[in-house]
C-alpha cells in the first residue's frame, strides 16, 4: 500500500492540487514489474479517494500517463471512458501476459 498524505483541512483547490501531485506516473514501460507497481499505486490512489469509475478513468488518462504511454493513448484510445477498459488496453499493450482479466462481479 502506498502512503498518501493529503491534508483535507485546506480549501478545495489545495486538496485537488495535492491529489494531482499524488497520482503515480506511467511512461509506457514494457517491464512487467514496473507496470504492476504503477497499476497497484494507482488502485491505492483510487481507493484512498473513493473515486467512482468515471473519475478513475479520467485520473488515469489525463494525469498518470506520461511519455510514450500518453502518446499511445492520445493517438489510439483517447475516447475510452472506462477504467476497466483502459486497464485492459494498457495491459494488452505493455504486459500482454497480464491481459487476461475478468469483468468485475457485482453482487
Amino acid at each position: 500500500m502506498v502512503d498518501i498524505y493529503i491534508y483535507t483541512d485546506c480549501d478545495d483547490k489545495e486538496v485537488e492540487r495535492d491529489m494531482y501531485a499524488a497520482v503515480p506516473y506511467f511512461q509506457g514501460s514494457y517491464n512487467r514489474y514496473r507496470y504492476e507497481y504503477w497499476e497497484s499505486q494507482l488502485e491505492d490512489f483510487f481507493s484512498y479517494f473513493e473515486l467512482i469509475t468515471e473519475e478513475k478513468c479520467r485520473y488515469a488518462r489525463r494525469l498518470s500517463l506520461d511519455g510514450e504511454a500518453y502518446y499511445w493513448w492520445k493517438d489510439n484510445h483517447r475516447f475510452c471512458r472506462s477504467w476497466f477498459l483502459l486497464q485492459g488496453l494498457l495491459r494488452a499493450r505493455y504486459v500482454p501476459h497480464l491481459h487476461v482479466v475478468s469483468e468485475p462481479k457485482f453482487e
